[in-house]
């Protein structure tokens, strides 16, 4: 991760540069490519460096994954966690101020790493928020061309899921982190990243199936969510454990979040 904490703002880096919206002066830097950072003077190159990388690179990112892991086991609720710095784990500020604006979005650049799972409409991967620094979940859906000015029920279904999930805020919702790739036929949809869902949790621990406490707290939860979205009218017609996730929350505990709004509709519009 570059971090530029100069009072005047006079570091720039090459070929990918900061983000120019907000206050994010950082970006992280992929391992194997390179860089150029310059800094001082009016045209920002009283100081030039280049970034030479290690022959491997692959040990920077071995690197990269066990900070994150430390970070995330010594966290309490690691909602969000940090890949390389211990910092809080709730979602950043300036992430919070962006969250529910579609058009702009929390996240518009990622490098993506390894594949999580696959749905009827697309696959699921980790990645890493290049702004951010942050592990987030990326799910990827390629759409079918259009037929006339109409889109397709593909393109209908992701929009709708899009439209739900940056309208609401739950702490038993998974968070949406914005969209991008509408217009190239590709769309990235991302979210905050979680240790699983309910079915990777009772592979691990069967014992869980039979743990009355954290049952009891899992219905509760999936209630309270579900109680939110038919307030503001939305049914979301496919709660099932796949679409559970979870993090651990200290003391052997875990909060549970609902995801995947591919089926989610309208009240009045929904139809099972």
């Amino acid at each position: 991760m570059l971090c530029d904490r100069s009072r005047l703002r006079n570091t720039k880096i090459l070929p990918v540069g900061f983000r120019n919206d907000g206050d994010f002066r950082q970006v992280v830097l992929q391992p194997g490519t390179k860089y150029c950072i310059s800094a001082g003077g009016e045209q920002l190159n009283q100081y030039i460096f280049d970034l030479v990388w290690p022959e491997k690179s692959a040990d920077v990112l071995q690197e990269t994954e066990k900070e994150y892991q430390r970070a995330e086991a010594s966290a309490q609720n690691p909602r969000y966690a940090r890949t390389i710095e211990e910092g809080p784990t709730e979602l950043p500020s300036w992430y919070n101020t962006r969250l529910h604006t579609p058009t702009v979005g929390a996240v518009l650049r990622t490098t993506e790493g390894e594949f999580l799972g696959k749905g009827a409409f697309g696959e699921v991967r980790k990645a890493v928020d290049l702004d951010s620094g942050c592990f987030i979940a990326v799910k990827k859906m390629k759409l079918p061309p259009k037929v006339g000015p109409f889109p397709s029920h593909e393109e209908d279904t992701l929009r709708r899921e899009v439209k739900i999930l940056s309208s609401i805020s739950h702490k038993n919702i998974v968070e949406y982190l914005g969209s991008t790739g509408w217009d190239t036929g590709t769309v990235h949809v991302y979210m905050s990243l979680k240790a699983g869902n309910v079915c990777d949790l009772l592979e691990k621990s069967p014992n869980i199936g039979y743990d009355e406490k954290i049952l009891t707290r899992l219905l509760h939860e999936m209630l309270e969510a579900l109680d939110y979205l038919a307030f503001r009218g939305w049914c979301h017609r496919d709660v099932k454990p796949e679409n559970i996730l979870y993090t651990p929350s200290g003391n052997e505990g875990y909060v549970f979040q609902l995801a995947d709004f591919g089926l989610a509709n309208q009240q009045r519009l929904a139809n099972t």
